[in-house]
């Protein structure tokens, strides 16, 4: 993802207003940059090439070519471009496919959402199961069964898809997932899985994730990071996790505090105004961070005011006008 941008950022400097650069320049380019998305040789061939040519490509599926195509395609945007991916995904390979869904996520417009939708059946399952987990953003409930066959054949892109669009009857899927991954030795599968597996069952109201969860949300007692914990409690509002939240706002630390005082100012809690202006007035210690604590002060009376007055407050990065270092 991070060649991608920069490929974006190169080529958008130097593009016309056709969206093809010229060779020489491009050429340039590809000598001394270490950040294009896949060989030179593609990548000189994309930028260059005229919209027949992509389609063609497309239409012939000649491999990389094809993969180049839809590469370049989200950055034209230009309707034969889009028709022309969409009318290449049912018959296409692994190595391809994978990369035109990601693009028609990426363009992100009604008819690549519905060819995303209808993708869910492709013959090739990692193309459907990347279609399905896309198809996820915007609730698309039938793709359920398809994410479910997805985890239980342990693709773990799918999990977070499932927790979205899923049901109670998915529980089993992601409960096994669970146990076999906290039994393997392999520490890094083991720590980026377990959140993401009881996140998703916890959006589907699993008692047992939901007790992981509110555990979390206090620094030190739970699977996942307390950030990700509070914010879910936040979406979900659960009875009873407004004591919860409003306790966290005592923790003396930054991701456990803040998280809270977004929540409770996103739900209105008259409850949570006494402790809000305690922390605001320096009653209760601050995170001692010299580039955080003013705007810990003023965000957190800005809250309590916001909910005193019934009005909607702004999260903490937008409200320090988007300079999310200055809140880390």
């Amino acid at each position: 993802m991070r060649h991608f941008v920069w490929y974006i950022a190169i080529v958008f400097l130097h593009c016309d207003s056709f969206g093809q650069i010229s060779r020489s320049e491009a050429r340039r380019i590809a000598a001394t940059s270490n950040h294009l998305p896949f060989s030179r040789e593609l990548w000189l061939w994309a930028v260059t090439a005229q919209d027949s040519e992509l389609i063609q490509a497309l239409a012939l599926d000649s491999k990389g070519r094809a993969y180049a195509a839809a590469m370049e395609i989200p950055r034209r945007r230009r309707d034969p471009l889009i028709r022309a991916l969409i009318g290449a995904l049912p018959s296409t390979d692994r190595y391809v496919g994978k990369r035109i869904v990601e693009s028609l996520k990426e363009i992100n417009l009604p008819p690549t959402r519905r060819a995303l939708e209808q993708a869910i059946t492709h013959r090739v399952m990692e193309v459907r199961w990347d279609a399905a987990s896309a198809t996820a953003s915007w609730k698309f409930r039938a793709a359920a069964p398809v994410l479910n066959e997805a985890v239980r054949s342990r693709y773990f892109n799918a999990v977070q898809p499932l927790g979205e669009v899923g049901s109670k009857s998915d529980w089993p899927v992601l409960l096994e997932l669970y146990g076999e991954i906290w039994n393997l030795k392999d520490h890094h599968s083991k720590y980026s899985t377990i959140p993401t597996t009881i996140l998703s069952l916890a959006k589907l109201r699993n008692p047992w994730a939901l007790s992981e969860v509110r555990k979390s949300s206090i620094l030190g007692k739970g699977k996942v990071s307390p950030k990700l914990a509070i914010k879910l409690l936040g979406v979900l509002k659960e009875k009873g996790d407004e004591e919860l939240l409003i306790k966290c706002l005592s923790v003396n630390e930054f991701y456990v505090r803040y998280p809270a005082v977004e929540v409770l100012g996103q739900w209105g809690s008259k409850r949570a105004i006494p402790i809000l202006k305690r922390i605001s007035s320096g009653k209760i210690p601050m995170i001692h961070r010299a580039s955080t604590e003013i705007s810990q002060v003023a965000y957190t009376g800005y809250v309590a005011d916001c909910i005193a007055s019934g009005k909607l407050p702004i999260s903490m990065s937008a409200w320090n006008g988007g300079k999310r270092d200055s809140v880390r």
